[in-house]
């Protein structure tokens, strides 16, 4: 198990990070897409830090030519 001093973020600051509504930020953790937990039944948490590395697997950067 790894340990992290990150303060974790809800899904609404996920979904400011995302630029989407925080029920799409809950749909993505079901489907996956984004490492989540739960601090009980209803209140998701996220790292910033994770959120951001799915950001940057998504940017799409031109091939260097040359």
């Amino acid at each position: 198990m790894s340990v992290t001093t990150e303060i974790p973020i809800d899904a609404k600051e996920a979904g400011k990070m995302l630029n989407v509504n925080p029920r799409t930020v809950i749909r993505m953790a079901e489907q996956g897409k984004l490492p989540y937990f739960k601090v009980n039944e209803t209140q998701w948490r996220f790292f910033r830090s994770d959120i951001q590395a799915y950001i940057d697997a998504q940017l799409r950067r031109p091939e260097r030519q040359g």
